[in-house]
């Protein structure tokens, strides 16, 4: 074997490590009176996205005390540390900060997604289980318009379609204007009155729902791996607890 092929088998030897194989997710059985919220006090923290680690501010000390204390913890397990990423983004300040105090204390360190394959907005919408329930509910231009109000009302406008815009123009959404797309998928940030009230913000709920349920089996799946598994997610997936 070539010294490159060497190097790429250790490469896809490293991605059977920290990947495991996906099966589906049933959300038939999803439960619409349960937010499936996560655990304040669990090892996924809470984050402010705006929460830059160099700040100072007090969000940012609190930030880094909680990725302290799970390093901490991995450390004092013997357990290497799997973090994980919202939306699957790599080399946010967060992440940095927990590599830096993993390599400090000697703890082996990877990255992976916290978005579940099969409930991941962002994948193929005839393939996986979340685009497949989608799709039924709101047909083939519904979840196409549906996923690019949720994506590009927060500034991802790579999943724009032309047969979605015209599903979100009956909906009276305007696909041009970014203010207008995420008023329509989180109405409830401008009134808590209205969540769910609209037909994409519906949609959205569902849509937070099954990812939030996707995290749990994807935690699962690297602690049964044997990795001491943290990470950050949005304040808004957790508990009020």
């Amino acid at each position: 074997m070539t010294d490159i092929n060497k190097h790429v088998a250790r490469y896809f030897s490293f991605l059977e490590t920290i990947t495991p194989k996906h099966g589906l997710i049933d959300l038939s059985s999803l439960d619409h009176n349960s937010d499936y919220l996560l655990k304040r006090d669990g090892n996924i923290i809470p984050e402010k996205h705006e929460t830059k680690i160099k700040s100072n501010t007090p969000d940012a000390e609190q930030l880094k005390s909680s990725i302290e204390k799970q390093v901490l913890a991995a450390n004092n397990a013997g357990k290497p540390l799997a973090w994980g990423r919202e939306g699957g983004v790599a080399g946010r300040d967060p992440e940095q900060y927990a590599q830096k105090l993993a390599s400090q204390h000697g703890v082996k360190f990877k990255a992976f997604s916290l978005e579940h394959p099969d409930t991941d907005i962002e994948g193929n919408l005839h393939k996986t289980s979340l685009g497949r329930s989608l799709i039924k509910d709101y047909g083939v231009d519904g979840a196409e318009g549906v996923r690019h109000a949720f994506l590009a009302g927060q500034g991802d406008y790579r999943y724009k379609t032309k047969r979605g815009n015209n599903w979100l123009r009956r909906q009276g959404v305007d696909p041009s204007k970014q203010v207008s797309l995420y008023n329509s998928a989180f109405p409830e940030d401008t009134d808590d009155k209205l969540r769910g009230k609209t037909v994409v913000g519906k949609a959205q709920l569902y849509i937070n729902k099954a990812r939030r349920l996707g995290v749990r089996v994807r935690v699962d799946e690297l602690q049964n791996q044997g990795y001491h598994v943290t990470g950050t997610f949005g304040e808004g997936h957790f508990d009020t607890n």
